[in-house]
């Protein structure tokens, strides 16, 4: 895939910084918050279940959550831990519906999660 036209690492890193520093762009209620800090505490548990992250991106995209870029840097990770680790930090982005998306994803895809 050509990546020629998206944005360089360092620039994307350089929009983390400012968005991190003016405020989060999509606050979150309190429910989300907690949910968010769950699979923030979770993360390495969360690696360690899903084997197959790609499993969850028809239901993502579906909600639009997910647009095909998003579903192609995460593939583009090597390891299935690494591409796990990148689905969240896309995740965290993906402002406050995200989070609900992915629940109802993991329930639909791991159901022995729950």
């Amino acid at each position: 895939m050509d990546h020629s036209s998206s944005l360089p690492r360092s620039e994307i890193d350089l929009l983390g910084t400012i968005i991190a520093q003016s405020g989060d762009p999509f606050p979150l209620s309190s429910t989300e918050q907690k949910e968010k800090e769950i699979i923030h505490t979770n993360r390495v548990k969360l690696t360690d279940y899903i084997h197959d992250v790609t499993m969850l991106f028809p239901y993502l995209k579906e909600r639009h959550i997910f647009s095909v870029y998003d579903c192609d840097v995460i593939k583009g990770e090597s390891a299935a831990y690494n591409k796990v680790d990148k689905f969240i930090d896309v995740l965290f982005t993906k402002g406050p519906k995200a989070i609900g998306a992915f629940h109802e994803a993991l329930a639909k895809t791991y159901p022995g999660l729950f």
